[in-house]
């Protein structure tokens, strides 16, 4: 069995002759191919950040070498050529890790899973037929406690994701980019899958009703996407909500164009614009969408299973606003009509 949570498995070339049906159910996903695509695309671009950065650090060194040699002549105009040898005497040092290259693996793995595997299916198809059913296994499967007495996401990964076909699996369940297979998530079934629900917590809360709050903050990332782990691993303070609602307004206008001053929906607009300046600054994209209340977090769409505070998982805040009207792209900003309800 490959140890995809140790070392590194072996690279995998995709199988791209089997014909899957763009109307699925979840017995006919061939997940391993999904993994397959996802490493080899991974695989390459690691591999390519890894030659361009050490070439870079080889061109330094190189560098290094011929300054010192340089060097050396200033110092010593009536001698001739230096008899020792500036390498030897000034090795090269080993290759510190390549930066980025979790990122660079996550999102090139991701892109070429999501264009080359997902898009094979009807997005409408995966949320009735496949997504409950995917959520129903991982909420059958055990949990492991770490030594700090909290969930451990690296031990259900041992556990769980240790085959071609979990890691597939495990490929969608962690993806970053939702709207891949939900076209809007903040609307019917499709908030159960959304960009604020962290999937594999979600199954077993689902199942068994474990809070979020019993994984482990600091092994979330092994089963989540990567995305809402900068929310919920996020430190900041929460400001005043008048703040926050204050600053929402203003960061919901058109500050160009022909609705220029015109605010944007917060019940569908998925990010605040124009930040800068306010209290929602320094703060992580999907920290934003929480504390402002748009989108999916927004009263009317979020549901108990998303992450709605990033400093208690479980919690579902009050509203900023008491009364939040739909209303027509064009309209004006809705005033304030008071703060948390």
């Amino acid at each position: 069995m490959a140890n995809y949570w140790g070392n590194t498995p072996n690279k995998r070339t995709p199988n791209t002759g089997k014909t899957i049906s763009a109307i699925p159910y979840f017995e006919e996903i061939p997940w391993a191919e999904g993994d397959e695509y996802y490493s080899a695309a991974a695989d390459q671009a690691s591999e390519l950040a890894d030659m361009a950065f050490r070439a870079t650090m080889d061109s330094g060194y190189k560098q290094f070498l011929e300054r010192k040699a340089l060097e050396w002549h200033a110092s010593h105009p009536e001698e001739g050529e230096y008899e020792g040898n500036f390498a030897d005497e000034n090795p090269q040092q080993p290759y510190p890790p390549t930066p980025d290259y979790d990122y660079i693996r996550r999102n090139t793995g991701q892109k070429a899973f999501a264009e080359r595997f997902l898009s094979r299916f009807n997005p409408n198809a995966l949320v009735p037929k496949v997504l409950p059913k995917l959520i129903d296994l991982v909420g059958s499967w055990h949990t492991t406690k770490n030594e700090t007495g909290l969930i451990s996401g690296l031990e259900f990964c041992k556990d769980h994701f240790n085959t071609p076909e979990r890691m597939g699996m495990y490929r969608l369940l962690t993806l970053n980019a939702k709207s891949s297979f939900l076209e809007k998530q903040y609307t019917g079934d499709a908030k159960n899958y959304s960009a604020l629900v962290p999937l594999v917590m979600y199954a077993q809360k689902k199942s068994k009703g474990i809070p979020y709050s019993a994984w482990d903050r600091d092994e979330i990332h092994y089963i989540t996407h990567s995305k809402l782990v900068e929310a919920m691993t996020w430190h900041g303070e929460v400001p005043d909500p008048k703040l926050l609602l204050e600053a929402r307004e203003s960061a919901l206008k058109f500050a160009s164009g022909v609705k220029i001053g015109q605010s944007r929906s917060p019940i569908s607009t998925h990010r605040l614009y124009s930040t800068t300046g306010t209290c929602y600054a320094s703060m992580p994209e999907y920290v934003q969408v929480m504390l402002s209340q748009i989108w999916c977090a927004h009263p009317d769409n979020r549901t108990k299973y998303m992450v709605l505070d990033p400093l208690d998982w479980d919690a579902v805040p009050m509203p900023l606003i008491g009364i939040e009207p739909m209303f027509k792209p064009g309209t004006k900003s809705i005033p304030s009509l008071g703060q948390w309800g």
